[in-house]
């Protein structure tokens, strides 16, 4: 299945994130994921592109290249031609789940060449598996990032959250999407 687009939504009365991925065949995923999941994802998205911005840099032939100055450039590079503005378009697209919208439970993970590829198991046991190239990884981590800072959800990838941590009531929040 390939992405074409991707939605994020933040539903305060749960405190979870609604994920819509817009996918080939006019189909689209959409399930939950908690702050808990979405800040193991962070690490996931922060490290694979920590990797991506060290093979730019041995690219390049500059092995002595900052990290982060490589991971930036490498970043732009991946963003060229993705757009963080333009709106989701989820007419018409049948819903993957049917109408309800499943919650992540578990998600594994794994690499080949330039690929990351997430597999997420849904509380009733269904799963299914998104490649992200790097724009994708990118992109993503960006709307992640922006949302959870809209929701008030202190997002720290190197901490988990504690499990009795109560959420301060957040504003509505506009989706944010990616193409």
């Amino acid at each position: 299945m390939q992405i074409e687009q991707i939605n994020l939504q933040y539903n305060r009365l749960e405190d979870r994130l609604i994920v819509r991925i817009g996918i080939s065949g006019h189909q689209e995923l959409r399930f939950f994921m908690t702050r808990l999941l979405t800040v193991e994802l962070l690490k996931v998205i922060g490290t694979q592109r920590s990797d991506a911005g060290t093979r730019f840099a041995q690219e390049l032939g500059a092995p002595t290249l900052d990290p982060q100055v490589a991971r930036e450039f490498a970043d732009q590079k991946a963003m060229s031609g993705v757009s963080l503005e333009k709106p989701y378009e989820g007419e018409g697209r049948k819903p993957v789940f049917g109408e309800r919208i499943p919650l992540i439970s578990a998600m594994s993970w794994g690499r080949q060449n330039d690929v990351t590829t997430f597999t997420f198991k849904t509380v009733s046991s269904e799963q299914f598996t998104l490649n992200c190239n790097a724009s994708l990884l990118v992109g993503f981590e960006q709307l992640l990032r922006r949302l959870s800072a809209t929701a008030n959800w202190a997002i720290d990838t190197s901490a988990t959250p504690a499990a009795a941590e109560q959420p301060a009531p957040a504003p509505a929040v506009p989706p944010q999407s990616m193409h």
